[in-house]
């Protein structure tokens, strides 16, 4: 490996990202190792550091904590995943990608790593060589505000690597529940154990935990065997969010106004000085003013996010959102249920995200065959002409029961949220593949077909509530998610005529 650069290096990285093979007590072994290597190479830190956990909201809340700081003067780096296009992309300062620094970076971690531990440093995975690279990038720049993103744990994540001085947590569902507990209590812990020693403040998104992390925070402290009885280590404090606006408002919204919040926290002259105290910060206390003029309208979205495009006659929205959860979250803000695209991570079931569709009155959905995504039901069956001339077809004939059925239907599919209004359809859902043989262009007409098909108006009417039935006409929307890896097939269909709404 001496003689490869960075890019030659990551092709011959175990990838569980990729391969979705995760091995949390290999990882947890590596870790010990590699928290004696941080403190051995790293010996203090030059910049506030954030860790941002939780199931779903992490990319974006990081992004927007990210931009607000910039957009108010203050030098920030941001380590995020996944990545749309490039791994680069992964780890930004000012917003930015810089593939030399990296390089530069990369050779000087390999260097150090070499004389401690080359052993060590053969054994690292993909994720763990970024994290490592987006420490020491942010270290050798002095960059003031570090913002770390964890992959899918907490405790056992590569990212707690920063040590950091700030844990935020945002919203938590029933996701990789093999490695991270079978409850939402359970999951939470998993992600709250990247705090350490270090971390002064927590945040946290839902104030149902909030009783849960002071007690887990104060075990923690009684636990710590380098903490004596005259020198006890104080918890950190804990503050919850409380979410205001309107029901109507996106994910995304919410998670602008959450990292806007914690700031306007960071900027209280109290709290900051106490940052300022710990030696890894610039002062945060010119802050306040600057974020709180700051507009969801002000700051872009986040990479990947509820991006949105006109073409063709009709609406294109792609969201990278990866487990039922967050599709959920994304259909709530739709005042129409839009037609669905979902290619989902080979880890995943069809059936979870098929329930929320349904129950969210959604009436045509689509599953992408491709290497890499998940095995499509073998009952489902592929869209033809037939199926867009024929307005009165509902449910795929002989999809699994179990999946859809009226008992499982008129349960929520995602206990522990609600639905703001929206009530389970009583309209079983089309369900189509669509073939891994199908060019963009080929994929595309078949999309527009099903969108201006009678099929389609009419389950679109359907499901409308019924103090909607009186209404105008609304723009077909197609949405496309379920995971990352359809965004460049996204792109690919979309082609060249399409414009950002």
């Amino acid at each position: 490996m001496s003689g490869m650069n960075l890019d030659q290096d990551l092709e011959t990285r175990i990838n569980p990202e990729k391969n979705r093979q995760f091995a949390p007590e290999e990882f947890g072994r590596r870790l010990i190792q590699l928290k004696e290597f941080a403190i051995h190479h790293w010996p203090r830190k030059n910049g506030l550091r954030i860790s941002v956990v939780g199931t779903n909201g992490k990319g974006s809340v990081s992004h927007y904590l990210s931009s607000l700081l910039l957009s108010s003067g203050i030098q920030t780096g941001v380590y995020s995943s996944p990545h749309l296009e490039h791994y680069s992309e992964r780890i930004q300062i000012e917003g930015k990608s810089g593939q030399t620094d990296l390089n530069h970076a990369y050779l000087a971690l390999r260097s150090s790593f070499m004389d401690w531990d080359a052993d060590l440093w053969h054994s690292l995975s993909y994720f763990e060589l970024l994290t490592l690279l987006a420490i020491e990038l942010f270290q050798a720049s002095s960059i003031p505000v570090q913002i770390y993103e964890a992959g899918l744990g907490g405790r056992l994540d590569a990212s707690g690597l920063c040590d950091p001085d700030i844990v935020i947590v945002t919203r938590i569902a029933l996701d990789h529940t093999k490695l991270l507990g079978n409850t939402r209590e359970a999951i939470f812990q998993e992600k709250l154990g990247i705090a350490g020693k270090s971390a002064r403040y927590i945040f946290l998104m839902e104030e149902r935990y909030e009783n849960l992390a002071r007690n887990l925070l104060e075990r923690a402290g009684h636990e710590d065997p380098s903490a004596n009885s005259k020198e006890k280590a104080v918890p950190a404090q804990v503050h919850c969010f409380e979410a205001g606006g309107s029901a109507r408002q996106n994910y995304l919204q919410e998670n602008f106004a959450f990292a806007k919040w914690i700031l306007t926290q960071l900027a209280d002259p109290l709290m900051s000085s106490q940052i300022q105290d710990a030696g890894s910060s610039p002062s945060l206390r010119l802050l306040k003013e600057k974020i709180q003029s700051f507009r969801f309208s002000d700051v872009p979205a986040p990479p990947g996010r509820m991006l949105d495009y006109r073409g063709y006659g009709i609406r294109w929205m792609y969201d990278s959102g990866h487990n039922p959860a967050s599709l959920f979250t994304v259909l709530k803000s739709f005042s129409t249920p839009p037609l669905l695209v979902l290619g989902i991570l080979p880890d995943r079931s069809y059936a979870h995200f098929l329930r929320v569709a349904r129950w969210l009155g959604v009436s045509v959905i689509f599953c992408i065959e491709r290497p890499g995504l998940a095995d499509i039901p073998e009952e489902v069956r592929y869209y033809s002409l037939e199926d867009s001339r024929e307005a009165e077809t509902y449910g795929t004939p002989g999809l699994a029961t179990g999946e859809l059925s009226e008992s499982t239907a008129s349960k929520n599919p995602v206990p522990g949220t609600e639905a703001d209004g929206h009530f389970p359809s009583r309209v079983k859902p089309s369900v189509y593949r669509l073939s891994a043989s199908l060019s963009a262009s080929q994929l595309r007409k078949t999309l527009l077909d099903c969108a201006h098909s009678k099929q389609y108006g009419h389950s679109r009417n359907a499901s409308k509530d019924k103090k909607q039935s009186v209404q105008t006409e609304e723009e077909v929307t197609i949405l496309f998610t379920g995971s990352y890896r359809i965004y460049d097939l996204f792109l690919e269909i979309l082609g060249g005529d399409i414009v950002h709404a």
